[in-house]
C-alpha cells in the first residue's frame, strides 16, 4: 500500500506540469478553464488517495513469534510451544 501511495503523489505533480503544458486555448474560453479543472481534479484526486496510502502503509504491523524446542528435565521431557502475540 506504501508503495502505490507513493507512486500516486508522485505523479500528482507530473500530471499537473503536463496537463498545463498540453493546455490548448481555443478562442472560447470556457472550454480552456474546463480543460484546466479537468487537470486540477485529477492531480487532487491522485494526492487525495496517495496520501492515505502512504500513511495506512507505514504503520507498523506487530510481528508474531512462535518457537518449538526441546524441554527436557530429571524425571519428564517434552516440547516447549512459545507464541508471542
Amino acid at each position: 500500500m506504501m508503495v502505490g501511495g507513493i507512486v500516486l503523489a508522485s505523479l500528482a505533480p507530473i500530471v499537473l506540469y503536463v496537463g498545463i503544458l498540453n493546455n490548448e486555448c481555443s478562442s472560447s474560453r470556457s472550454s480552456c478553464s474546463n480543460k484546466n479543472l479537468a487537470v486540477v481534479v485529477t492531480t487532487l484526486a491522485l494526492l487525495g488517495v496517495g496520501i492515505p496510502l502512504i500513511v495506512v502503509g507505514a504503520r507498523r504491523v506487530p510481528v508474531t513469534r512462535v518457537s518449538v524446542g526441546p524441554w527436557l528435565a530429571p524425571r519428564q521431557g517434552g516440547l516447549h510451544l512459545r507464541l508471542d502475540l
